[in-house]
């Protein structure tokens, strides 16, 4: 029984300092949510379906510091929000990473949708790789502990057995499971919203459908499907960069030379860390390869 004693009182000595970077989060009808301190310049991070609202909203640090929050955007795609508070007296999280994580560790489930802190106990049940969110959205792993959907703990964090928080848990983003979305996913997201209330998009300017290449050049051997482009907007990168109606998009910025043979595929590579690059686009015009440069753009 030492052993388990001992044990016990470490998981609470765990919960008790990760506890104030825990949040209530004051934003919805019939009741708070939880949220994250996530830096000491006073961001809060959340989910999106915690905040109904963007006025009055209010984060309340530990018991009973209530604090008027700035919302400051919503990205629904992987259901997180990001607020602003003043930040004096506010303990931000210790931020961690996947590297290491294993199915099996234990980690622990945070939440504070009333006064006080709630835990749950779990262990990672699910770890895979990159995975995109029913919206499209690129999530770096995918993440999931087995301690169960709980009311109250979308928004909090999810942290391991040194404290350090993996990710932000939600109930929002797959039916009927508790996801977590990791601290490299956040960031990025969290910076976005921060700096321009949304998480931007590159994008081409272009409508396409997909197309078999029949008898494609040698350079484009093994590439079975493109996109077709059926419409390109006027002033958009692909203007600007000279693709025409009828155009074939085989590729677009892959080094290995993979295919863009779906508007998924096309989602994947005009992420918002695209903005302002410029990548090769490769296309199969009258029978024949063309290679043009595009400056991708933000979405309007």
């Amino acid at each position: 029984m030492g052993t388990l004693s001992t044990q016990s009182e470490e998981l609470a000595n765990l919960v008790e300092t990760a506890a104030p970077a825990v949040v209530r989060v004051e934003a919805r009808r019939g009741g708070g949510g939880s949220g994250v301190a996530w830096d000491p310049s006073g961001l809060v991070v959340t989910a999106a379906h915690v905040v109904e609202r963007q006025e009055g909203v209010v984060v309340v640090v530990g018991e009973e510091d209530r604090r008027e929050a700035t919302v400051l955007g919503f990205d629904h795609a992987t259901d997180l929000a990001v607020l602003r508070i003043r930040p004096d007296g506010v303990s931000p999280a210790r931020l961690g990473n996947l590297d290491g994580v294993k199915v099996g560790h234990l980690v622990v489930g945070l939440a504070r949708p009333g006064k006080t802190v709630r835990a749950r106990l779990g262990m990672v049940g699910t770890l895979g790789g990159a995975w995109r969110t029913p919206a499209g959205t690129r999530v770096e792993r995918y993440l999931e502990a087995d301690s169960g959907i709980a009311r109250g703990f979308s928004g909090g964090p999810l942290i391991n057995a040194n404290g350090a928080v993996l990710g932000i848990n939600t109930a929002g983003l797959l039916r009927g499971t508790m996801v977590t979305l990791p601290v490299a996913t956040v960031s990025h997201v969290v910076a976005e919203l921060a700096a321009h209330g949304k998480v931007r998009t590159a994008y081409l300017g272009v409508a396409m459908q997909p197309v078999p290449l029949r008898n494609p050049p040698d350079a484009l051997k093994g590439h079975d499907l493109g996109m077709l482009i059926t419409h390109v907007e006027p002033q958009s990168p692909a203007e600007r960069a000279g693709i025409l109606l009828g155009d074939v998009l085989v590729s677009l910025g892959s080094d290995e030379g993979d295919g863009v043979q779906s508007l998924e595929e096309l989602k994947g590579v005009l992420s918002s860390d695209m903005v302002g690059k410029t990548v090769t686009a490769t296309l199969m015009r009258a029978g024949a390869v063309k290679d043009v440069l595009v400056v991708l753009a933000a979405r309007p």
